[in-house]
């Protein structure tokens, strides 16, 4: 009886570590780092999301570094930063092929 329960704990073991490398599990942080000359608006939300939600807002002023948790997968993401209620920059990043875009370095409003 005792040999029978070590192998199906054996077994069980090796499914539940066999099935968490199978799906992605966890986040990821993405840091958006740069400089603006007075009060913005950062936002970094997934591409296609039907309703923005204040978490995916940063509110930075000056030099900025603006740290936010995202999927463990490739996915795409909107990253746009709003001055007195105008775009200054808007684009479509890749992560994490094209993670050097987080850095905005100095935008002019």
């Amino acid at each position: 009886m005792f040999k029978v329960m070590i192998r199906y704990l054996i077994l069980s073991l090796g499914v539940i570590i066999s099935g968490c490398s199978l799906f992605a599990t966890g986040e990821n942080v993405a840091i958006v780092t740069g400089e603006v000359n007075g009060k913005c608006v950062l936002t970094f939300e997934p591409l296609g999301l039907i309703e923005s939600k204040h978490y995916y807002s940063r509110e930075i002023q000056g030099v900025f570094s603006a740290d936010f948790t995202i999927s463990p997968r490739d996915a795409k993401y909107n990253l746009y930063v709003t001055c007195s209620g105008a775009v200054v920059h808007s684009e479509v990043v890749q992560i994490p092929e094209e993670s050097d875009k987080l850095q905005l370095g100095k935008l002019v409003i």
